[in-house]
């Protein structure tokens, strides 16, 4: 059998047992770290905000994105039959998938600005000004992918743009604004965060210089205890996804770059099939990191208020 017939039959074995494990361990993913960062100790924190709501957001671009796959096991793909359905999907992936790159980057701004030795810039990091900074974001990303809706349609089996300008703007808009600024914004405010935590110090001082009695102290001990999760929790998730985006972004480069290239058969099918690899390991790798780190801590203490009521 040679690479051209091997690749699809590949790809087919991926969709076919891949997708479903996937579908069925991502969103029980994100829904335990929505049960985790919706708790009113967690509420409490700027960061874990960010949290919750990119949860909420993975959660709708898992389920957008990978349902009607399965669903087209045995039945005609909905995206490519319906133009509706196709310029519903597109939009509302675009929407919550950059959505959730872009809280991200307010994760990774709110801990930089907590990180600043100065007071009353670290009044910014109020769960009141997260509420705002997450409104404004989600807004954004209603509005900007809203284009797909009236310049997509289903055109011989297949759901693409119906103006190719519009099909080059998608391309870089989602190169720029979810391939190349938000791992670069979050790879620079990391080290911005582990400069100020290692030269500043400002974190042991200000639980230090406190004098309190001992259940405050206790409070503050938990409350730092929380901090610290979040950071590394933060940590963890940046470096994962910028590791696990490089090589979809790196498709979407050359995708964009050689729009317009005649191809052989042969390159054609090596790109859909690297491109689907891709974009399979972005999802994956994201899906495993959040479920497993955020509740390697956390899920024990979960079972057992849980575990009572039962």
């Amino acid at each position: 059998m040679s690479m051209l017939d091997t690749l699809p039959v590949v790809q087919q074995y991926i969709v076919w047992y891949g997708w479903p494990i996937w579908l069925a361990f991502g969103p029980i993913g994100c829904l335990l770290n929505i049960l985790l960062f919706s708790r009113k100790q967690f509420r409490k924190t700027s960061c874990c905000l960010y949290f919750l709501v990119a949860s909420v957001a993975m959660l709708i671009a898992l389920c957008i994105g990978i349902i009607p796959l399965i669903y087209a096991f045995n039945h005609p793909n909905p995206y490519n039959t319906i133009s509706s359905f196709c310029k519903a999907r597109n939009y509302l992936l675009s929407m919550s998938a950059m959505t959730y790159r872009w809280l991200m980057v307010g994760a990774c701004f709110d801990r930089y600005i907590h990180t600043l030795a100065h007071g009353n810039l670290r009044r910014f990091t109020s769960v009141r000004i997260a509420l705002r900074i997450i409104a404004v974001i989600i807004i954004i990303w209603l509005i900007l992918p809203f284009y797909q809706i009236p310049w997509t349609e289903v055109q011989m089996n297949v759901c693409i743009f119906s103006i190719p300008a519009v099909g080059i703007y998608h391309s870089f808009l989602t190169i720029i604004c979810g391939g190349l600024l938000p791992p670069l914004c979050m790879l620079i405010f990391t080290l911005l965060i582990r400069h100020n935590l290692a030269v500043n110090g400002f974190r042991l001082r200000q639980y230090r210089n406190q004098v309190q009695q001992r259940n405050e102290q206790q409070d503050n001990n938990i409350l730092r205890s929380r901090d610290h999760q979040a950071i590394l929790m933060l940590f963890i998730q940046i470096f994962v996804y910028i590791i696990s985006n490089l090589p979809w972004t790196i498709g979407l480069v050359y995708t964009a770059l050689t729009r317009y290239m005649a191809k052989s058969t042969y390159q054609l099918v090596m790109e859909t099939f690297l491109k689907f690899l891709a974009e399979y390991i972005w999802r994956e790798f994201k899906k495993i990191v959040r479920s497993v780190m955020t509740y390697r801590a956390e899920n024990p203490t979960i079972t057992r208020r849980i575990a009572p009521q039962t």
